[in-house]
């Protein structure tokens, strides 16, 4: 019985792990714990002391803050929209030009899963950063510096679309595709004579 449930573990493990959910569900947790000690670090009295002696690091009213957020997030839905309606197309035409194996390759891609759960934390941060802005009229308690690395993470989110957009375009290339099936084969080889 235990080498049976040995197996279905480790089997149930493996099927984790390589799901496309995996990687951005992490990721998107890391994003959701950044922002809520970014929170803690903005309405703290450091935090606080650091936005009074630096002014251009403090928002002077939360609707300016939560106009800024609410762009962010409607503009990162929709870079994340595009960029996966786009994968699903080359993805169908590489199924229908190759062969279906090529799908799991390219689905199972950890670059992409990546892309995908820094696209979803960044979405996170920015609606759980929405829903803790005040409306208080000293700016100090707004969270302008969460706010400011929003600000950063969305100019990061840009220069990885433009990247996302060369790799996707690279991945499905005759060349790339048959070099990887080479190098898997060959991989694959090598594992088994090493057996023998």
């Amino acid at each position: 019985m235990l080498p049976n449930l040995k197996e279905f573990l480790r089997k149930r493990y493996q099927k984790t792990v390589s799901s496309i959910a995996f990687y951005p569900a992490i990721i998107a947790f890391g994003f959701l714990m950044l922002c809520a000690a970014m929170i803690s670090l903005d309405y703290s009295e450091s935090g606080k002391i650091i936005k009074q002696n630096l002014h251009w690091l403090r928002l002077k009213d939360a609707s300016t803050a939560r106009s800024i957020i609410g762009a962010v997030a409607s503009g990162i839905i929709s870079l994340t929209v595009f960029s996966f309606s786009m994968v699903m197309i080359v993805l169908n035409q590489a199924a229908s030009q190759m062969s279906n194996r090529v799908l799991g390759q390219l689905i199972g891609n950890k670059f992409q899963q990546i892309v995908l759960g820094i696209y979803i934390g960044t979405i996170i941060y920015a609606f759980f950063l929405l829903s803790t802005i005040r409306d208080i009229d000293s700016g100090i308690y707004i969270p302008a510096l969460s706010t400011y690395l929003l600000i950063f993470f969305t100019i990061f989110d840009i220069f990885i679309f433009i990247y996302f957009l060369h790799y996707i375009t690279q991945s499905v290339k005759y060349e790339i595709v048959i070099h990887r099936i080479f190098k898997q084969t060959l991989d694959s080889l090598k594992k088994s004579m090493s057996k023998y």
